[in-house]
């Protein structure tokens, strides 16, 4: 009897929870936003709340297909999904995604990190809530760094540099760099960052439209400089295929000296269990075309409620639950995500797993996904040309250009 006292009591401390005891919500994750214990913090909050919760984890494209059936259905399949700021503009205008302004006071509100409430806004109302912070960075391998001659705390800083390096890297066995250029959403955002380090701008808005710029000089020269570290061995022939776990997993085990992917990797890249490189594997920013310039993609994930749920209450329970300063730091420790609370920016514990110096450099020249409806559209169209270069089906400049002719025109130009 006094344990269910105390769980009610426990749920009511949450927010109402006494109305959602006993319910199940679905929750729909990318598995980079989910890491490897999000079980745990579902178990924890159903012991706290009585409200049991069901995890789907997928990879981030078969999330974002699995979401759009199930949104466009209008079916109450889902009650928390997994989602980027760039893609509320496809499923608010239609209702699909529930208005959660009522979450936050103003004091809570301040706690997020500068900006993310704001890149999930519209006309004023709230429609997503802040999991986790993201940017891309590199990684490279000090240990290879030092028996190749190279100064373990110098990586490259420009591509000529980087191609330099890779020729003292190289071997049979090992490519100096690898990227997660797999069709979809993985090689559309490697060629962003790629074009960023070049100085490109990548896209703009003309009115309340969206316009590509992927054909520009900038951005030929980005896509060029991928296709010739593939054909020079720079970098790992198989990077078309790779998703980014695969390439973190083959750079773990030190079949590339240096990769880019997502910042949470720094965690698992200090695990003796991930890699028996632990400890030797630093973060840096990307290098850039000259020096000067990097390269970096934002990837902060948020957590909508689709607006067919039937279980709302026990949804914005469970989110507020994870953004709790005790969660977001266990998330931080646990999966090397960084935390959207400014607070424990400045937590010591944090600062020793999430190199947030080199984190917030990459940060600083960071291309951000436009918020347009037909931004998935593009970014496929996008993708099929990206790779029509990098299996010579066309040169780097046509492919640009044929993907910059099917974005503007999906884009209502």
């Amino acid at each position: 009897m006094r344990k269910g006292i105390a769980i009610l009591i426990a749920a009511l401390l949450l927010g109402g929870a006494g109305l959602a005891f006993g319910q199940t919500i679905t929750v729909l994750l990318g598995i980079d936003a989910a890491g490897k214990h999000m079980g745990e913090r579902a178990q924890e909050f159903t012991a706290k709340t009585g409200i049991k919760v069901n995890l789907v984890e997928v990879e981030w494209d078969a999330m974002v297909n699995k979401q759009a059936v199930a949104l466009k259905a209008k079916e109450p399949t889902y009650d928390i999904v997994d989602c980027g700021s760039f893609m509320l503009p496809e499923y608010v205008p239609g209702g699909l995604y529930a208005d959660i302004s009522d979450m936050y006071t103003p004091a809570e509100r301040a706690r997020f990190m500068d900006g993310m409430l704001d890149g999930v806004s519209i006309g004023g109302k709230l429609y997503a809530a802040p999991l986790m912070a993201s940017w891309t960075i590199m990684f490279y391998n000090s240990e290879m760094f030092l028996k190749a001659g190279l100064d373990p705390n110098k990586p490259p800083k420009t591509w000529d540099e980087l191609v330099a390096y890779g020729q003292k890297l190289q071997s049979p066995t090992v490519y100096a760099i690898a990227d997660s250029l797999a069709p979809g959403e993985y090689i559309s955002v490697a060629f962003f960052r790629w074009a960023k380090s070049a100085g490109a701008k990548i896209s703009e808005f003309r009115g309340n439209k969206v316009f590509w710029l992927v054909d520009s000089p900038e951005c030929v020269k980005a896509l060029e400089f991928m296709q010739s570290m593939i054909k020079d061995g720079t970098m790992d022939p198989g990077s078309p295929t790779y998703y980014q776990q695969q390439i973190a997993d083959l750079f773990g085990k030190g079949q590339s000296s240096m990769l880019v992917n997502w910042d949470m990797m720094q965690l698992a890249f200090k695990n003796p269990e991930q890699t028996p490189y632990a400890g030797k594997i630093f973060p840096a920013v990307m290098p850039g075309a000259k020096a000067g310039l990097s390269g970096s993609v934002e990837g902060h994930e948020y957590l909508a409620i689709p607006s067919p749920s039937r279980n709302k209450a026990a949804a914005k329970q469970f989110i507020k639950y994870l953004q709790t300063p005790a969660v977001q730091k266990k998330r931080a420790l646990e999966d090397g995500q960084t935390p959207v609370l400014k607070a424990l920016f400045k937590d010591p514990d944090v600062k020793k797993v999430i190199n947030l110096d080199v984190v917030f450099q990459a940060a600083a020249n960071c291309y951000y996904r436009p918020a347009v409806p037909e931004y998935t559209q593009c970014a496929d169209a996008l993708s099929v040309e990206l790779q029509n270069a990098l299996v010579n089906n066309k040169d780097a400049r046509k492919a640009l250009q044929d993907a910059a002719a099917k974005l503007n025109k999906l884009s209502g130009w």
